[in-house]
């Protein structure tokens, strides 16, 4: 039976991809809260959670491997109240397709979403602080104003629009409610309502580095990073 399992896991595993669930730890107190069921498992792998997850993809589009080795099926886009606070931190594995459809959903605006957008942002973006508004502002082709009722920070707001809805956006920026998006081969861009243009943080979309090479920009932008890191005191 056990041997059986394996191979209808390891066939719905690679077959409907793995790979689709992103990895966030969070703790035991959040991501509880979108648990509606657990299951003991036969081989008690993470394999096959994955697989009775996907199996039931209609309504799970996450789930937890935890110390108790049971498989713990949520779904983040609804809280419940069938499992209680759990003790420390677990990797949540969450599909990504569901949440990538989710992006604009307000039902998705919670602290968990918050935890995995945050995850995606620090592996997909290069964060290079107080940089001056002189060697960007000209290839900023747009902004918004962000809403203040999101629990999301500003920054996820921006992040989430600049990566799932701009096509063009290479960078942003925030200040205050304003996200400002970039791309480096615009010009004559401008800033509009700025108070502070000469200390900013931009965030650049690390497959945009590799992609394109605008010379200034980037040299720029990694040049001042690399010194950051070099005048920073060691620990």
């Amino acid at each position: 039976m056990k041997l059986v399992l394996f191979f209808l896991t390891c066939r719905i595993i690679f077959s409907a991809g793995f790979s689709f669930f992103g990895k966030v730890d969070v703790s035991g107190s959040i991501w509880n809260k979108y648990v509606y069921n657990q299951l003991p498992l036969v081989t008690k792998t993470i394999t096959e959670c994955a697989a009775v997850c996907k199996i039931e993809e209609t309504n799970c589009n996450a789930f937890i491997h935890a110390s108790d080795l049971k498989c713990h099926r949520g779904n983040v886009e609804q809280s419940n109240s069938f499992l209680s606070s759990q003790p420390g931190s677990s990797p949540v594995y969450i599909n990504m397709r569901k949440m990538l459809f989710c992006f604009n959903q307000t039902a998705c605006d919670n602290v968990l979403f918050a935890a995995v957008l945050q995850e995606r942002m620090d592996l997909l973006f290069l964060e290079v602080r107080n940089v001056t508004s002189k060697s960007w502002e000209h290839m900023v082709y747009g902004y918004i104003d962000l809403p203040s009722g999101s629990s999301l920070a500003y920054e996820l707001q921006c992040f989430k629009s600049c990566y799932t809805e701009e096509t063009n956006c290479d960078f942003f920026a925030v200040e205050n409610q304003r996200c400002y998006y970039g791309r480096n081969t615009h010009t004559g861009g401008t800033l509009t309502g700025t108070t502070d243009p000469d200390s900013w943080d931009i965030y650049y979309n690390i497959g945009k580095i590799c992609l394109h090479h605008s010379e200034f920009l980037i040299s720029n932008l990694l040049l001042q990073h690399q010194l950051e890191l070099q005048t920073q005191t060691p620990v």
